[in-house]
């Protein structure tokens, strides 16, 4: 045997992780947009500041125009022509001057009736058709929060943002005078596109320089990646082929001043290498007993462990599937499996076998890929069970048997379908915690004319089922007083519906009950959880069509499906987004069956496409969004409308043939 080489001194060792490696290039692109985010709320508020100051200073260069002049307010209604006046040399000089949109003199009438004196339209252009809109038609609208405010006596200039046919502005109102319980008004509007142009400027610089930050990152990143993994695996794959061959390890070369995962490899190569030449070597002077004793146990370690990982996680269709194992200190035969099925269905399976060492582990092994094979075929839970029994019983000369507990996830019928061979009950969680009483079978392995039988359990949202093996419910603590079953209901109690925590949680207070008298049989656990629908909000922006279409197709399995239901979704998502002046629109998508339901949901201007002729519309007409109406009605089976709380609802129809 070797002498092992010194191990460096780890004081002189930086330790970086290629993830950390990797996050910190990420990291400048992630505050870059931070800071971009965080400047951009910033600089709409300073836009909304110097928008109301702008409105507000309007309204009080004019009223003290009036105070300064001592105008009395029953001129206004006597004279005409000094209203008119007021509008086209006072009104105008201060919408030019402070650079208003709209500048008005206004009063309500006992009733709350509106009449205007004279309105100045910044662009001249407009002049004519505003006046006739409001100079001498009485406006019997509700009152503005502004108004309102005014009128409950606060005359500070009260702010509001209006966004119609006469443009987005930020609006202020103050009081003039109040004569005869008629209630004299000063308005002025400030145009906020004009301020957010500017701003979408400094927005554009923004982005044109997170844009070069992220590619320089981004090339960076390939290069250290290069430097720091591809390299070093290579040189370590080809180490490890010359140990296969030859059982020699070359010299490492220079060390690593940097530690991370793939020195680690090396590292744990270098000693692997080493320990198994050592054991080799050692293996050979102990007795034929003793070795196979040891060989037997550390086969079937590796057979458990590598058929079956500490802990995995499933996200299906409407579900989540967590399992954990937590094996003792001893080889057990507990096992777990959860696998997709097709068409969003998910398999889960767990079982505890008979018995210890190697032959126990490699009944594990084969009754786990046997039960898999069954499910995948497209068996019900208790053909499989039945079907995997037979096979067992066949090729089982050492006689073990074993519990276990099979389901199938249909999300299609939101049913969970499952068979049990004499494993424990689960226990349903969520609204109620109980102890699902089913219907057991023989254990797997017993008997060759074992039955099984298929049970349905129907889940709402947030409810789920937690399964567990014997280390779980008759694990001791130093009195010898077993965990239990009411012990393990009392700690879901409150716990939310997260399949990964409440494993998590389960594993760890058993194992904390016990600690005093160590872990004597493995612990086990499979958590299922029903969820809810999953949908996906965009932003009315072209560039988020790649977002759609990930969504979609990681939804619809078929691609050929997939392509139809993308290419619908995404001309009406173009014609949302060039037309409907949305701020967000939002896609759920939805099987029933064999049926893919893509509804959409945005708070845009009212449009019923459906309402439309499609052959009665000029060329022209069908430019502007015609043509994409007319493919979605050759590629859905039904195309849809409705107009609910406010917003357009559209539902596209595909038939999953």
């Amino acid at each position: 045997m070797k002498k092992k080489k010194s191990e460096p001194d780890d004081r002189f060792r930086i330790r970086l992780t290629v993830k950390i490696s990797i996050v910190l290039l990420f990291a400048i692109v992630i505050s870059f947009a931070v800071v971009n985010y965080a400047t951009h709320d910033y600089r709409m508020s300073k836009a909304m500041e110097e928008g109301g100051e702008i409105a507000r200073h309007g309204c009080f260069v004019l009223r003290d125009y009036f105070i300064n002049m001592d105008y009395p307010l029953e001129a206004l209604d006597e004279d005409r022509i000094e209203s008119v006046y007021l509008s086209n040399t006072i009104g105008r000089d201060v919408c030019r001057g402070l650079n208003l949109k709209y500048l008005y003199l206004y009063k309500f009438d006992k009733n709350y009736v509106r009449h205007y004196y004279f309105i100045v339209v910044a662009e001249e252009s407009l002049q004519e058709k505003i006046e006739a809109d409001f100079v001498g038609v009485d406006d019997a609208n509700p009152l503005t929060d502004s108004e309102i405010a005014v009128l409950e006596g606060d005359n500070s200039g009260v702010l509001s943002i209006e966004d119609n046919e006469y443009g987005n502005v930020c609006t202020c109102v103050i009081k003039l005078g109040e004569k005869d319980g008629e209630i004299y008004m000063i308005g002025a509007d400030c145009d906020m596109d004009m301020i957010y142009s500017q701003m979408q400027k400094d927005d554009n610089y923004l982005l044109i320089m997170g844009c070069a930050v992220s590619l320089v990152a981004f090339i960076l990143m390939i290069i250290l990646i290069r430097l720091w993994v591809l390299k070093p695996l290579g040189k370590l794959s080809v180490r490890m082929e010359g140990f296969a061959e030859n059982r020699t390890i070359d010299s490492v070369g220079k060390k690593h001043i940097i530690r991370d995962e793939i020195t680690d490899m090396e590292a744990s190569f270098e000693k692997m290498a080493e320990e198994l030449t050592g054991y080799i070597s050692d293996v050979k002077q102990l007795t034929a007993e003793k070795v196979q004793a040891d060989v037997q146990l550390d086969v079937a370690r590796r057979i458990q462990n590598g058929m079956v990982p500490p802990a995995k996680e499933y996200i299906g269709r409407g579900c989540s599937v967590y399992a954990v194992m937590q094996p003792a200190q001893e080889v057990g035969g507990d096992f777990y499996d959860v696998f997709g099925l097709g068409q969003g269905k998910v398999g889960f399976v767990i079982g505890d076998v008979s018995g210890k060492g190697i032959s126990a582990a490699l009944f594990m092994s084969m009754a786990r890929r046997i039960l898999r094979e069954r499910l995948r075929s497209g068996m019900q839970p208790a053909k499989a069970l039945k079907r995997s029994n037979d096979e067992i019983c066949r090729e089982n000369p050492e006689g073990f048997f074993a519990t276990v507990f099979a389901a199938v996830w249909d999300p299609d019928e939101g049913k969970l379908i499952f068979a049990n061979a004499g494993h424990n009950p689960p226990i349903l969680f969520g609204k109620r915690i109980e102890e699902r009483q089913v219907r057991s079978g023989d254990l797997l392995g017993l008997f060759e004319d074992a039955e099984f039988h298929n049970e349905t359990l129907l889940l709402e949202y947030g409810e789920g089922l937690l399964l567990y093996t014997d280390g779980v419910t008759e694990a001791v603590d130093a009195k010898g007083t077993p965990y239990g079953i009411g012990r393990l209901q009392e700690k879901l109690a409150g716990l939310q519906s997260e399949p990964e925590k409440i494993s998590e949680i389960v594993k760890n207070d058993v194992l904390a009950f016990e600690r005093e008298v160590g872990i004597f049989d493995d612990i086990t656990l499979i958590t299922f959880c029903r969820r809810e629908e999953e949908n996906i909000t965009l932003s009315p922006e072209l560039y988020d069509l790649e977002k759609l279409k990930d969504y979609i197709f990681g939804f619809v399995e078929d691609r050929k499906l997939a392509r139809k239901v993308m290419t619908a979704a995404e001309e009406w998502f173009v014609d949302v987004s060039s037309y409907s002046e949305a701020s967000e629109v939002q896609l759920n998508l939805i099987r029933e069956g064999s049926i893919i339901k893509a509804v959409f949901t945005d708070d845009g201007h009212p449009f019923d496409p459906t309402s439309q002729d499609q052959k009665e519309k000029t060329f022209e007409e069908l430019d502007e969004g015609g043509m994409g109406i007319t493919l979605i009605r050759k590629l859905a089976s039904e195309f849809r409308y409705e107009w609910v709380d406010e917003k357009n609802v559209v539902t596209l129809v595909f038939l999953d043939a």
